[in-house]
């Protein structure tokens, strides 16, 4: 009987903290937030009520690996592509050569400026999905930025001076770029 009620407080805790997740995973307002509800919320919705419906540790176990087998799909894999009118309809639709609109790249001499973006931005597969935009520059070249929303840079700062420290002592190459906040909602 003392199994029984252990197991019992113990799911129900589990499917309250997924059910507060799986809240907040299908809210969006961005249409790629919106894709991700329509493709995702019914299995996620689906994997919830199996779980609540487990009656034995066995049944629990076995529909808890499937669901993580699930949940890791949806982050695995290589990047991909997606359009920049999906992500910022405003930056896509910005006038940079009007009057008044010149936007100065980060990191870059004020004297050079955004001429435009392009219309692919790769989000990279790991669990934050940064995304990678390229812009055009006034000087001709082709710019890189990584582009991280809701979190605490401080750790990437870190590590690029790490980085940094380790190829001037070492004298061995490594890629490294620089961290510099926009804001918390810039993507």
């Amino acid at each position: 009987m003392h199994c029984r009620l252990s197991f019992s407080f113990w799911i129900f805790q589990v499917l309250k903290a997924l059910e507060s997740v799986l809240d907040e995973t299908t809210k969006g307002d961005s249409n790629a937030e919106i894709e991700f509800t329509l493709k995702h919320k019914i299995n996620l919705t689906n994997y919830v009520a199996y779980l609540s419906s487990c009656e034995t540790l066995e049944s629990l176990l076995n529909t808890f690996m499937s669901f993580a087998n699930y949940v890791e799909s949806l982050g695995s894999g290589t990047s991909y592509q997606i359009s920049l009118a999906s992500v910022s309809p405003v930056l896509e639709n910005f006038n940079f050569s009007e009057e008044g609109n010149e936007i100065h790249l980060p990191g870059l001499p004020s004297d050079i400026y955004l001429v435009s973006v392009d219309p692919n931005i790769t989000a990279l597969a790991t669990k934050t999905k940064p995304k990678r935009i390229k812009f055009l520059a006034s000087n001709g070249k082709r710019y890189e930025y990584l582009v991280k929303g809701n979190e605490n840079l401080n750790v990437d700062a870190g590590v690029m001076q790490f980085l940094q420290m380790a190829q001037n002592y070492l004298e061995c190459p490594t890629r490294t770029y620089s961290v510099t906040p926009l804001g918390m909602f810039f993507l």
